[in-house]
């Protein structure tokens, strides 16, 4: 009985973990992705998506290259620094900006990194 109880009812949740994918995601942007200027404008926060539960996002490295010159700031939590959301408004199209590092708490309390994202400018 024990037996058909943990195949029928606890596996599946064993199974979860086992293939549990996590991931950044921007207004609903994640891996390498383009972005018009007036969506990356809407941005106001990070946050991590995949089938593992909720996470909290503890902290970000973004980094974005202005006038030729790299920028970058470690932000803490899910929602956007003054700094981070003054330089996302000055990207033009080609620019690159990269959201890194990203280590978010799960459901159990642990704190992992999470794949970042690669955004593209686009007109």
């Amino acid at each position: 009985m024990k037996k058909i109880f943990f195949i029928a009812f606890l596996l599946p949740f064993y199974l979860i973990g086992q293939n549990c994918k996590s991931y950044a995601v921007l207004n609903g942007h994640s891996g390498t992705s383009e972005i018009t200027k007036k969506e990356l404008a809407e941005i106001k926060k990070l946050e991590v998506g995949g089938n593992c539960g909720e996470y909290r996002v503890i902290s970000y490295e973004f980094t974005m290259k202005i006038k030729g010159q790299p920028v970058s700031f470690t932000g803490t939590g899910s929602t956007f620094s003054k700094d981070v959301g003054t330089v996302l408004t000055q990207p033009k199209a080609g620019s690159k900006i990269f959201f890194d590092n990203i280590k978010a708490k799960g459901p159990d309390g642990k704190v992992k990194i999470v794949p970042g994202i690669t955004l593209i400018v686009k007109e």
